[in-house]
């Protein structure tokens, strides 16, 4: 059993593949239903901000990954300016006593 979003996509999967069908055999033809994607895909996209357009899952795995790894360092930096800050710390003490 699928999901109504896998039903959805199936259906237009199969209608998009009779027209292309039909369309092949001529140049005309295809040229009007690429024209026809084009545009249908353009008002599709209307009033939806890139950011938040549906990205594939591979999109978005990557753009996880990178947010790990840019957490990763900043949190390195960050552990190393304080281990810097305890050694300062610890020298100032020692010179007073």
């Amino acid at each position: 059993m699928q999901n109504p979003e896998n039903e959805r996509f199936d259906r237009m999967c199969n209608a998009f593949y009779e027209t292309a069908d039909l369309a092949t055999d001529n140049e005309d033809k295809t040229n009007i239903v690429m024209k026809w994607i084009k545009g249908l895909n353009n008002e599709l996209k209307k009033g939806h901000p890139p950011f938040k357009q549906k990205t594939s899952k591979l999109e978005q795995a990557v753009k996880k990954l990178q947010e790990r790894k840019k957490k990763e360092g900043k949190r390195e930096q960050v552990v190393k300016m304080n281990q810097g800050k305890k050694k300062k710390g610890m020298s100032a003490q020692l010179k007073i006593q």
